[in-house]
C-alpha cells in the first residue's frame, strides 16, 4: 500500500484526472487518513475485506483539558468504533462519494498513476505534482502537540509575566490578579508561588491585607512596583507592610486624600528609599500649601522620574537630584514661583522632560534675583503660566536641544500684562519653527474659552504624533488672544504651508483678528476647514475691511482646499450673503492670482450641482459629496 495522498489543486479526487491519461489503467484503494476536527464529525467508512467501522462524532476538549494539555480519552463506545489503522496511519485522504457503496456513504480513495511509456509534458507535470503531494503527506504524519506541562519553565514564566503586567495596567484588582493563573492547576500554583518576579507589581488599594503580605513575601528580594490610591480597609496595616519593604521599592505611584497617611510610611528618613527610580504622588488641592508634608523619606540617588501634584517647593526640595531626567511639578493651587522653579532646575541639570505649573499666588516669595539655568539635555517642555512674571521664567532658561514646547497661558490678572506674556513666549515658539520645521498648523477651540494653536513638523509627526508647538489660551477672549498671536508670532506663522482649522466655538467678533492672522501666512499651499471652523473666514479667501470696497486675498499661494461638513448657507454677521456666495466671489475677486487647482467638499450641507458648476468656473478640479438629509434619503428610496 502506498503511503501518501494525492489531490488536485482544486481539491477534487485524483481519479478525476484520468481523462488526461488515455489508455492508462488506474486502481483505487482506500487508505486511512489524518482527520481534522471537522472530518472527525463526519461518518467515515473504511473499505476493506473486514466489516466497515464508523467513527462517531468527536466532541472537543473542555477548557480544563486544553489548559492542562491533556486530551480527553475516548469513551468505551468510541474505542470499539475506532479503526485499527487510525492509531498507526495519520495521513491525508480525499473524501468522495462512491457508487459502489450506499449513496449516503463517503469513502476515502487513493489513486495510483502508472508511469507512461511515452514522455509528454502533461504526464510529467502530473507526476511532479504527485511526488510533491506524497512528500507533503509523509512530512505531516503525526502532528507535534506540545503539552503546556512540557513548556520550559522560563518560557511559561514570561507568558505569565506578560499576562500579569497587562492585567495590572488594565486595572484588574489584586485579588483577581494572581488567582486567575494560580487556580488553573497545582503545577501553575506552585510555579507562581515560587517565582518572585510574578509578585513584583502590586495594586495597593485592591489587594487584600493577607494577599499583600503574601505578595511581599513571595517577591523575596525582587524590586517592587506599588501603585494605587491609599484608600480601602486595613490601609494603616498595609502601610506598615510597605514600610518594611521600602528598601526594594523601585516604583511608587500613590494618591491620598489624607496627607497624614504619608507620615505613616515609617522608615529611616536618612536612608530614604535606595532603590527608588520612579515616584508619583498626588494629594488633594485642599492639602496643598505650607502644611504639605516633607518628602525627604522618599529620597533616592537613583531617582529618574519625579511627578508630584499639589506639593510646595519646601516639600519636594530634598528629593531633587542630578539623576532625575523626567520632572513634573503641577497643581491647580500649587504655590511655585519662578524663582523656586529655577532653583529646582539648577539641581536637575540632566532633565529631558519638564512639566511645571508656575503660578505666583503670593503664598511663597522667592528669595534673591533670578539666575540663568542651562538645561543642555532638555527635549520636551510643558509650562503652565498665568501672569507676565510667570512667563519671564522662559527668559532664564537656556535650552539648546529643545524639540517641542507646550505652553498653557491662563488669562493674566491684568490686561496690560498680555503683551508681556506673549513677548516672553514668542521667542521660544519662533525658534522651534525656524528652518522650515513648522510647516503644518492646526487651529481650534478646545472649549468655549480655550483657544489652541498647534504647529507640527511633518518629518517627525508620523513618528512622534506630537506637535513641536502647542499653545493653549485658557479663559481668554478670542478677540484679544488672536490679535496677540498675530502680532508676536509672525515669524512662526510665516513658515506654515499647510493649515487646518478645526470645528469648534468661534466668536464672530474675532473674525477681523482671524483674518489678521491669516494674512501673515503667505506660504500656505493647502487649507482644510472643518465645520464651524469656517466662521474664521466667512468671506472666503479674501477679506474686506469694514467701510472698504476692495478685497484683499488671503493665502495667495493656496493650491488645494478641503471643506468638510460645511454649511454653505451660513450667513456672515456683517453681510447677508451665504458662505457659498462669498466663496464664489472670493475666487472671482482673486482673478488671475487664483492658484487654487483642487477643491474637495466632504459632507457639504446646502450645496447642489448648480453651485458646484459655478465653482468649477474658477477651480480646475472640484470634487464634492453632499450631505444627504433624512428627507432626501426617503425621497431617493421611494
Amino acid at each position: 500500500m502506498s503511503k501518501g495522498t494525492l489531490s488536485t489543486p482544486k481539491g477534487k479526487p485524483i481519479h478525476n484526472v484520468r481523462s488526461s491519461l488515455e489508455n492508462e489503467e488506474t486502481s483505487e484503494r482506500t487508505i486511512g487518513s489524518l482527520r481534522t476536527y471537522d472530518e472527525l464529525k463526519a461518518p467515515v467508512v473504511k473499505h476493506s475485506n473486514e466489516k466497515a467501522q464508523t467513527i462517531k462524532d468527536y466532541e472537543g476538549h473542555d477548557d480544563h483539558a486544553i489548559m492542562s494539555g491533556k486530551k480527553r480519552p475516548y469513551s468505551d463506545v468510541e474505542k470499539e468504533n475506532v479503526p485499527q489503522e487510525q492509531a498507526s496511519k495519520r495521513r491525508v485522504a480525499q473524501r468522495t462519494f462512491d457508487n459502489r457503496n450506499t449513496p449516503t456513504v463517503q469513502t476515502l480513495h487513493y489513486t495510483d498513476i502508472p508511469v507512461a511509456t511515452h514522455d509528454t509534458s502533461e504526464v510529467s507535470t502530473i507526476l511532479r505534482k504527485a511526488r510533491r503531494s506524497k512528500a507533503h503527506a509523509s512530512d505531516i504524519k503525526e502532528p507535534r502537540h506540545t503539552r503546556i506541562d512540557d513548556l520550559p519553565c522560563e518560557l511559561l514564566v514570561e507568558v505569565m509575566w506578560m499576562y500579569l503586567l497587562d492585567a495590572w495596567l488594565s486595572g484588574v484588582s489584586g485579588t483577581r490578579l494572581w488567582a486567575t493563573i494560580s487556580l488553573v492547576c497545582k503545577g501553575w500554583r506552585a510555579l507562581v508561588q515560587n517565582t518572585p518576579k510574578l509578585w513584583s507589581n502590586i495594586p495597593v488599594d485592591t489587594t487584600s491585607l493577607t494577599l499583600l503580605e503574601a505578595a511581599l513575601t513571595c517577591s523575596e528580594a525582587t524590586p517592587l512596583c506599588l501603585c494605587g490610591p491609599l484608600t480601602g480597609p486595613n490601609m494603616e496595616k498595609k502601610l506598615e507592610l510597605i514600610s518594611r519593604a521600602s528598601s526594594r521599592i523601585e516604583t511608587l505611584e500613590i494618591m491620598t486624600n489624607a496627607i497624614d497617611q504619608l507620615e505613616k510610611l515609617e522608615w529611616d528618613a536618612a536612608i530614604g528609599m535606595p532603590a527608588l527610580k520612579e515616584l508619583f504622588i498626588k494629594i488633594p488641592w485642599c492639602g496643598a500649601g505650607m502644611d504639605s508634608p516633607s518628602l525627604s523619606r522618599f529620597r533616592s540617588q537613583q531617582l529618574t522620574r519625579l511627578h508630584l501634584q499639589e506639593f510646595t517647593f519646601q516639600s519636594f526640595a530634598p528629593l531633587l537630584h542630578d539623576s532625575i531626567t523626567d520632572l513634573s511639578l503641577t497643581g491647580r493651587y500649587i504655590s511655585l514661583t519662578p524663582g523656586e522653579l529655577l532653583h529646582a532646575l539648577a539641581k536637575t541639570p540632566q532633565l529631558r522632560r519638564l512639566h511645571a505649573t508656575v503660578r505666583n499666588l503670593g503664598v511663597v516669595v522667592a528669595d534673591g534675583p533670578l539666575r540663568q539655568v542651562k538645561l543642555a539635555k532638555l527635549e520636551e517642555l510643558h509650562l503652565e503660566i498665568g501672569s507676565a512674571d510667570d512667563a519671564m521664567v522662559l527668559e532664564y532658561l537656556d535650552m539648546p536641544n529643545i524639540n517641542s514646547a507646550e505652553v498653557t497661558i491662563w488669562k493674566p490678572w491684568e490686561d496690560e500684562d498680555i503683551p508681556q506674556v506673549m513677548a516672553s513666549v514668542a521667542p521660544l515658539i519662533n525658534r522651534l519653527t525656524a528652518t522650515g520645521r513648522g510647516r503644518l498648523a492646526q487651529f481650534g477651540t478646545l472649549g468655549p474659552n480655550v483657544l489652541s494653536m498647534r504647529i507640527f513638523d511633518p518629518e517627525t509627526m508620523e513618528k512622534t504624533q506630537k506637535p513641536i508647538v502647542d499653545l493653549r489660551f485658557i479663559l481668554w477672549d478670542q478677540c484679544i488672544s488672536v490679535a496677540q498671536m498675530a502680532e508676536y508670532l509672525a515669524p512662526a506663522l510665516g513658515c506654515v504651508e499647510d493649515l487646518v482649522v478645526e470645528d469648534g466655538s468661534y466668536q464672530s467678533q474675532a473674525v477681523t483678528n482671524w483674518y489678521d492672522l491669516f494674512e501673515l501666512m503667505a506660504q500656505v499651499e493647502t487649507v482644510c476647514v472643518y465645520g464651524n471652523g469656517i466662521r474664521t473666514m466667512p468671506w472666503g479667501f479674501v477679506r474686506c475691511r469694514p467701510g472698504e470696497t476692495t478685497y484683499r486675498p488671503i493665502f495667495p499661494g493656496v493650491e488645494s482646499v478641503t471643506l468638510d461638513s460645511i454649511d454653505f448657507k451660513l450667513e456672515c454677521p456683517d453681510c447677508p450673503a451665504t458662505y457659498l456666495g462669498h466663496l464664489i466671489s472670493s475666487f472671482e475677486c482673486r482673478g488671475n492670482g487664483n492658484n487654487c487647482k483642487d477643491l474637495t467638499i466632504h459632507d457639504g450641507m446646502n450645496i447642489h450641482a448648480l453651485g458646484i458648476d459655478q465653482l468649477r468656473e474658477f477651480v480646475e478640479d472640484v470634487r464634492w459629496q453632499a450631505s444627504v438629509s433624512q428627507t432626501d434619503l426617503q425621497r431617493l428610496e421611494s
